[in-house]
C-alpha cells in the first residue's frame, strides 16, 4: 500500500497552511454528472478490488475531467493501521 504513495512527486506535496486561499478545482456535483469514460467506468466498479492503484485512478480522471490533484500526508494511521493522505481536488 505504501508503495503506491512513494510514485507522488514532491511537488504535489502541500502543508495546511498552502491550502488557505485555493480556488475550487471542481464539485462533487460536475464529476457525479460528467459523461467522462473514466467517471462512468468508476461508476460501475467496486472499490473495494485488492490491489487497485486508486493514485493511478485518481490521476486518470483529473487528466480526463481537467482538474489538479494535491496531497496531504497525514501523519497518523488509520484505525486500522494503515497510512492516510488528503487529496485535494
Amino acid at each position: 500500500f505504501l508503495a503506491k504513495f512513494s510514485n507522488i512527486s514532491p511537488e504535489n506535496h502541500i502543508s495546511l497552511t498552502n491550502m488557505v486561499g485555493h480556488s475550487l478545482g471542481c464539485t462533487w456535483h460536475s464529476l457525479r454528472n460528467s459523461p467522462g469514460e473514466k467517471i462512468n467506468l468508476l461508476k460501475r466498479s467496486l472499490l473495494s478490488i485488492p490491489n487497485t492503484d486508486y493514485i493511478q485512478l485518481l490521476s486518470e480522471i483529473a487528466k480526463e475531467q481537467g482538474f489538479n490533484i494535491t496531497y496531504l500526508d497525514i501523519e497518523e494511521l488509520s484505525a486500522n493501521g494503515q497510512y492516510q493522505c488528503l487529496a485535494e481536488l
